[in-house]
């Protein structure tokens, strides 16, 4: 039976998809920048989604209302959405096909497939913080200081389980062709 037939996409359509998922989240990235560049965002990326203040958001709302530009800050954390599920699938189809270069039971299986996870759960904790944005931008002169720290919590999430998954697809990629070149595994 080829391994397609044992729930794996064929290579072929693994590197289709990475490719398909790159080029998208390129493209939806510099979208996303230019709305939050356009919007007057007082801080970067990080530094806002990392301030655990309430009070610092509020600020950082206030300049972009009083600039009539929160409507593009919306705008980006909304198209966001989609390059959330770009880098999904990016993550989830490399680190199956990391997964591919080792055998059953491998450590370079095992890897590939943890970073698949850890990709995705940052992915999950994107879109939680992307959510709870679009929550206080229903009032973003009143958000509460639990909404703040939880925003900020999940940003933090995200950032670290993305930073260790693409740490780990590194070590599934090195490991799996160790263990092919060794020869501990052969594909049929």
């Amino acid at each position: 039976m080829s391994r397609a037939g044992q729930g794996w996409l064929p290579v072929w359509l693994h590197l289709a998809l990475i490719g398909a998922a790159s080029l998208a989240s390129l493209r939806l990235s510099a979208q996303v920048d230019a709305l939050y560049r356009a919007s007057g965002h007082p801080a970067g990326h990080m530094r806002g989604q990392l301030s655990f203040s309430a009070e610092t958001m509020i600020q950082h709302f206030a300049v972009m209302h009083d600039a009539g530009t929160l409507d593009l800050y919306r705008q980006s954390q909304i198209l966001d959405f989609a390059l959330i599920a770009c880098y999904a699938v990016l993550a989830l189809v490399t680190g199956m096909l990391l997964a591919r270069l080792g055998g059953p039971g491998s450590l370079g299986r095992r890897l590939g497939l943890a970073g698949a996870g850890l990709g995705l759960a940052g992915a999950a904790a994107d879109l939680l913080e992307n959510l709870t944005s679009l929550h206080m931008l229903a009032q973003p002169q009143e958000i509460a200081t639990l909404t703040a720290i939880v925003y900020s919590s999940f940003a933090a999430l995200k950032f670290l389980c993305l930073l260790i998954a693409g740490g780990v697809l590194i070590a599934a990629l090195v490991v799996g062709l160790a263990e092919r070149l060794a020869g501990a595994y052969r594909p049929r």
